[in-house]
């Protein structure tokens, strides 16, 4: 492929100059190339499986569990880190204490993606992109999706670990009430 300066456009060499007749006559005799068309989609296609484990955990088996957080619920899962290093009852982790978090794992709270609804959610942790759990109401909840592969080349860095994506219900009205 050729390139040249449009015919309005100054040189930097002269016409009288041999090195810019042969490049302009060897120019001359290639064809221009077309243009270039680069194009990119993703297609969704939701018949498709996934090439990563996904778990699904519903509102019903919420409720069953009898758990009071939403954190108490992910713990009863074995993919999510031991309950014993959270910060929620830490004696070491002063800063921010009474912060419950996602750790997916064992590979640290930063390295958990938490989605609501499937947009990220704001980190409840100052310096930290952990989100604190305990401002998600578990009866708001319609599904909790935890997606354990990698997918941080789908979402980012954030999600080395993987993705826990909480559902919310669509229709809600009135009041609930739990004992």
């Amino acid at each position: 492929m050729a390139v040249q300066p449009s015919a309005d456009q100054p040189t930097a060499q002269s016409a009288t100059d041999p090195a810019a007749q042969a490049t302009g006559s060897a120019a001359q005799g290639d064809e221009p190339a077309g243009d270039i068309v680069v194009t990119g989609s993703r297609i969704s296609s939701p018949s498709a499986t996934a090439a990563s484990p996904l778990q699904s955990i519903s509102a019903d088996l919420i409720r069953q569990s009898g758990a009071v957080n939403v954190q108490d619920v992910l713990l009863q899962n074995p993919t999510f880190g031991a309950p014993g290093i959270s910060r929620t009852n830490s004696s070491f982790a002063t800063q921010s204490a009474g912060v419950a978090t996602v750790n997916l794992r064992n590979l640290g709270e930063d390295r958990t993606l938490v989605l609501v609804n499937g947009r990220r959610f704001v980190s409840g942790v100052p310096g930290s992109s952990a989100v604190d759990l305990n401002v998600i109401p578990a009866q708001f909840l319609e599904r909790t999706d935890i997606l354990t592969g990698g997918a941080s080349a789908v979402y980012g860095s954030d999600a080395v670990a993987g993705v826990v994506n909480f559902v919310y219900k669509t229709k809600f009205d009135g009041l609930n009430i739990d004992a």
